[in-house]
């Protein structure tokens, strides 16, 4: 065990000299090119944009006229005309200018990942974080789910990167900035709601109020555009494609998924495979399950976080991290693209890690992160081929993995209030 936690220090600080920063940079930009290549051949969640756009540009209804289950909330749809129109220029360049964007967005998120975590270390502040070991090692640790976003063309990192800068911006003075930028991505997509409620309880007025009115007035901005009446069909639209649900197929990582295809489907883990699309059971044991898996979650959260931190302080931030993972497990659907996440918590795990003065606490971050990056690698079919792998899936191991750092998280956060109590 110290012999690995010597290495593992070794490599991180060599990350920290100018020579590990330029070899950090240029895997960075090799992973990159790669994926303009390879990424930008595929499809993915972008074509649905695409699709959507088009639907609006030609005046039809973007959740009755097009192919797929539009399940994206209106002013997305409207969003995505832009890309309709640039997609007139060829499917790939389009697909490669959403790439771009998105690195754009990930190396945003990595900087505030390592502003809200590095902040007061001798390795803050000089240079890009993104090829420092503040920044490097969370993304590698969250690569797997990272990469997955790249690979389906979605939107998750820039919403996420939108959330937690603007979490930054109100913990550093700038409430209502930081609001509106909460209120930009839940008007995007739903599950940044999450944190009105959050900010209202810790106080953080301003924040809440700000989200609440930049992301009603965002939602209802496509009225302006088509009107009160057709702006009503498309939200009842909306509403229907939301209510035929995902499934609870291997695919969907979230809480409620893993224990229908248990207890509704009767699927045993690492036993049960080959299997595509489940239907939701609607067993009363699985919704059960699922509301008992919340309270556990909601008690572990009233013991960590009994106390209300600073809001610019590392405990806010073990909040927020908390928060993100909850919202990405706990609703009907977790794609592997949302624990994306999980680079928070990675970040604030490895902050611990490697400065934290308290022995439990670092080893607890570092079991923590080994154990959540060890079942995030269990699903790669380039690692365990296909079939094994679409068992580990079947097994929720990415559930597992959000769950594992989530208790990390709530660990790391109530060990220290309780030995502050202790005096």
């Amino acid at each position: 065990d110290r012999g690995m936690s010597a290495i593992a220090a070794r490599l991180v600080s060599y990350l920290d000299t100018p020579q590990g920063r330029r070899v950090a940079a240029g895997l960075l930009l090799l992973t990159a090119l790669v994926g303009l290549v390879s990424w930008g051949r595929r499809a993915g969640d972008f074509a649905g944009y695409v699709e959507v756009g088009q639907a609006l540009l030609s005046g039809q209804d973007p959740y009755r006229d097009t192919s797929g289950v539009n399940t994206w909330p209106p002013v997305f749809s409207f969003l995505c005309v832009p890309l309709a129109v640039m997609a007139k220029a060829g499917a790939y360049p389009v697909r490669v200018a959403w790439l771009l964007f998105n690195y754009a967005a990930l190396v945003v998120l990595v900087e505030t990942v390592a502003s809200v975590t590095d902040r007061g270390t001798h390795g803050a502040g000089r240079g890009w974080a993104v090829t420092r070991a503040a920044g490097f090692v969370p993304l590698v640790l969250t690569y797997r789910y990272t990469a997955a976003n790249f690979e389906h063309l979605q939107v998750n990192i820039a919403v996420v990167a939108l959330t937690l800068t603007g979490l930054y911006w109100d913990s550093r003075g700038r409430s209502r900035a930081g609001g509106a930028l909460v209120g930009v991505a839940a008007a995007i997509k739903l599950w940044p709601v999450a944190f009105v409620p959050y900010l209202a309880w810790r106080r953080r007025y301003r924040a809440a109020i700000g989200a609440l009115v930049v992301g009603a007035l965002l939602s209802l901005s496509p009225v302006a555009v088509v009107g009160w009446a057709a702006f009503s069909d498309y939200v009842s639209a909306w509403r229907d494609a939301l209510t035929l649900g995902w499934g609870v197929g291997p695919m969907n990582q979230s809480v409620l998924a893993l224990w229908d295809r248990v207890l509704g489907h009767g699927l045993l883990p690492l036993v049960s495979g080959g299997v595509g699309y489940l239907p939701r059971s609607g067993e009363g044991a699985v919704q059960a399950a699922w509301l008992a898996s919340l309270a556990v979650i909601g008690l572990a959260a009233a013991l960590a976080w009994r106390r209300r931190p600073a809001p610019d302080s590392l405990d806010a931030v073990s909040e927020w991290a908390a928060l993100f993972l909850v919202a990405a497990l706990c609703g009907p659907v977790t794609w592997e693209a949302y624990l994306v996440v999980m680079i928070v918590g990675n970040g604030l795990l490895f902050r611990i890690w490697r400065y934290a003065e308290d022995q439990l606490r670092r080893k607890a971050a570092a079991l923590t992160l080994a154990i959540s990056f060890a079942l995030s690698g269990l699903t790669a079919p380039s690692l365990l081929g296909s079939s094994l792998s679409g068992r580990m899936e079947m097994a929720g191991v990415d559930t597992l993995s959000g769950l594992a750092l989530l208790t990390g998280l709530f660990f790391v956060r109530w060990h220290r209030l309780a030995r502050d109590d202790r005096g």
